[in-house]
């Protein structure tokens, strides 16, 4: 029977077999809920996922006369493995994975992400295309492939792109005409330039605290039916002076994890593990606040892990992991790290530990705003002008105990357990058993997860897609990294240069990989849909918070204030009312509060802001970037307040000569004036687009603009209507012509080009 099986699996190339690329994958998906970690699902006794186990069950070199084989290529339903009603069988290719491992030797290797970081070398390339490392095992892998890079982007799409990757928004006008004058001479130096610039600028630090809060489910309400309002802007403003500070990843880790536990720590150091508050609470009546404790405890565990190691250890809390080797004393111990937190595990005013903070008067008084229609809150002034932040702090005296919980019933415990790291993973000795020894072991170079975890994750803000595409499980069940010696040697870098973040990302943006045209032909489509392998820049829908903030900022509304309370700019005025019970209306805020950027923005958690389409809702940890390309999310960026005072106010810029190449429209009614028209419609471009218009797109917008402006002479109450949109006065500007030219500014604001990374 075997070996007809060999007879008919010729088809199937013999390449190399690697043990954790092609054959861990197979045992994990097909073999592990039966054969795997979990002792509780384990059928017969036996295991697949550990060394011993396996090379038991197989003869290498021999798949004749391996256990292993004969159940894979079994025919008798009796015998063969999988068996049918698992639903889990084999295909043939991966049957044939199987009997080639054994016949090239059955040799072991642990899963990708659990082996220690070793630099490589850098492959040898003979190409003057790449800049840096980052290009060479790029290269490496499309040569492998017969791909081709693609030409280096235009420098005004180069430096679009680069600006909103960096900083959120596209470039200052100084910015861009400083690049692009000096980039006549020396683009490489005048790119170079142009990087440090707006890695120096404060926006950098928003918009990587934009991500973050994501990451860090950050939110000002408890979440749950009473959704009760609370304090936790101090730990946001923490989390931008951060990046704006470039503080190495490891402190920050360290701190966000266990900073009231480092010696004579400061304010900021305790404001940072406010991290691990920004979880929901459960403040209704008749809830028991030991089990809200245990819920937030692990919470907290969730996390911690799927943040800074991208762990699944979620799925420990009841039994043994399915997959990976983490069991569910495992999840207990990290639990314990958490479990001595001095917290009654009530919302409202009891939700302790807090830290008073000062604040000043202006700061007070929009806070207090958060107070309106709501019984219980989080925010209090105890004395003077103060507010009181929700951070960890650790109970004195005795340790609480914890116990291994029956199925993560939380009264239901078993076993007592002490603070440790997984046991599978290596660990120093001599480290506290406390949240500073957590901290400690997840920034040591003998844990093979964080800072692999980390460069993929910034590494997917500017690819649009990571190293590894399951951003939230380095498990066994992860994704095999696409360019897994890259992801090791990026890793290591970071970690020698002492976890300097700037400095990464300015490896990655100043790469020849970044710098490519992400223009793509039928042939690239078909070869590399998914851009995989990076023979193209990156394409792909820009996040909703940043369209927001880009549109406030080409029509000169953006308020560029940093810090401090959030805000409520433009919402449905009935957003909050069903979720709340009819409790709680939304009151938009008023003046320069309106135009701040997003991540200012106040966010509830029963209901969101409506222009975010698939953030968040940050009621758990998510790490996994989602994209928005519905026509829901079009009608919003069409028809949305915020998007269509913004195009009303950059076609008034145009009407009142304000923008560069444009000139003030004098008169009345000079609607006609096709080259006018013209003129402004080129000035909106070069705002939003960073360049000409197309001879296409003239003709086609002229056209538009001409008709519109017919339309709205003979509607002229349709005109007046758009132009009421948003605070900002309208101007005493021909109300069809700057009707018209509102409504072409939303176009180009509405296409591809604007709307994605490109």
């Amino acid at each position: 029977m075997i070996v007809c099986w060999h007879g008919a699996a010729t088809a199937v190339a013999q390449s190399q077999i690697d043990f954790g690329a092609d054959v861990l994958p197979i045992l994990s998906d097909a073999c592990f809920h039966c054969h795997g970690p979990d002792e509780n699902t384990r059928e017969a006794g036996l295991r697949l996922d550990t060394q011993d186990d396996l090379l038991s069950m197989v003869s290498a070199g021999d798949p004749d006369d391996s256990y292993l084989i004969q159940r894979i290529v079994a025919e008798d339903p009796d015998e063969q493995m999988p068996p049918a009603e698992s639903h889990r069988q084999l295909k043939p290719a991966e049957k044939q994975v199987l009997v080639d491992w054994v016949k090239q030797g059955a040799s072991w290797s642990g899963h990708w992400a659990f082996e220690p970081i070793e630099k490589p070398e850098l492959p040898c390339i003979d190409s003057d295309w790449g800049r840096n490392a980052i290009d060479s095992f790029v290269q490496s892998k499309l040569n492998e492939r017969s791909l081709t890079p693609s030409p280096e982007a235009d420098p005004r799409v180069l430096l679009r792109r680069v600006a909103l990757d960096v900083t959120g928004l596209p470039p200052r006008a100084d910015v861009a005409e400083e690049f692009l004058t000096a980039a006549e001479d020396d683009l490489d130096a005048a790119y170079e330039t142009l990087v440090d610039t707006l890695l120096a600028s404060p926006d950098y630090g928003e918009r990587m605290a934009s991500v973050w809060m994501e990451v860090a489910r950050f939110s000002e309400s408890d979440g749950y039916q009473l959704d009760q309002v609370r304090t936790q802007y101090p730990w946001r403003d923490w989390v931008i002076r951060a990046f704006n500070d470039n503080m190495p990843y490891d402190q920050f880790v360290l701190e966000q994890t266990a900073g009231d536990l480092l010696p004579n720590a400061t304010e900021q150091q305790k404001i940072a593990t406010g991290f691990n508050r920004n979880h929901v609470l459960n403040g209704e009546g008749g809830v028991d606040p030991n089990e809200t404790r245990i819920e937030v405890v692990a919470d907290r565990t969730e996390t911690t892990a799927t943040a800074f190691l991208g762990l699944t250890i979620g799925c420990c809390r009841c039994h043994d992991h399915k997959f990976d080797p983490l069991s569910q004393e495992d999840y207990f111990r990290f639990f314990a790290y958490f479990n001595n937190v001095d917290e009654s595990g009530r919302a409202g005013h009891d939700a302790k530990p807090f830290l008073e903070l000062e604040v000043s008067p202006e700061d007070r008084q929009q806070a207090e705003r958060y107070q309106a229609n709501t019984k219980h809150h989080l925010i209090r002034f105890p004395k003077g002008n103060k507010i009181r932040v929700a951070v960890l702090k650790d109970r004195l005296g005795e340790p609480r105990k914890t116990f291994i919980l029956n199925r993560g019933v939380w009264d239901q415990p078993t076993r007592e357990v002490t603070p440790a790291p997984p046991a599978s993973l290596p660990s120093p000795e001599g480290l506290p058993p406390n949240r500073l020894g957590l901290a400690e072991w997840m920034i040591d170079d003998s844990n093979p997860l964080t800072a692999r975890v980390a460069v993929n994750r910034y590494w997917e803000l500017f690819f649009g897609r990571g190293i590894v595409t399951t951003q939230e499980d380095f498990g066994v069940q992860s994704a095999r990294p696409s360019h897994p010696r890259l992801l090791d040697w990026l890793a290591a870098d970071f970690r020698e240069h002492e976890w300097n973040v700037k400095r990464l990302i300015k490896q990655i943006v100043t790469s020849s990989t970044y710098r490519q045209s992400s223009a793509c032909d039928e042939e690239a489509r078909k070869t590399d849909p998914d851009n995989v392998w990076l023979a193209r820049g990156a394409r792909f829908r820009q996040p909703s918070w940043m369209l927001r903030d880009q549109a406030l900022a080409v029509s000169g509304l953006l308020n560029p204030e940093m810090f401090g309370p959030s805000v409520r700019p433009y919402q449905p005025e009935n957003i909050w009312f069903t979720p709340t019970a009819g409790k709680i209306r939304y009151e938009a805020d008023a003046g320069d509060k309106l135009y701040r950027k997003s991540l200012y923005t106040f966010w509830r958690r029963t209901t969101g802001p409506a222009n975010m389409f698939d953030a968040s809702p940050r009621r758990v940890c998510e790490v996994k970037v989602r994209r928005t390309n519905t026509p829901l999310h079009a009608l919003v960026t069409l028809n949305d307040v915020t998007f269509v005072e913004a195009a009303r106010v950059l076609a008034g810029k145009m009407l009142a000569g304000e923008l560069p190449g444009s000139q003030e429209w004098i008169g009345g009614d000079e609607s006609g004036d096709s080259e006018r028209i013209a003129e402004a419609l080129n000035a909106v471009s070069q705002r939003v687009l960073l360049r000409d218009l197309k001879k296409s797109e003239h003709k086609m917008l002229s056209t538009f603009v001409t008709e519109t402006i017919e339309h709205y002479k003979t509607h002229p109450e349709q005109a007046e209507q758009l132009l009421r949109f948003g605070e900002t006065p309208a101007g005493d500007h021909n109300a069809a012509l700057h009707a018209a030219l509102t409504n072409a500014v939303l176009l180009v604001m509405n296409t591809d080009e604007s709307l994605s990374h490109f």
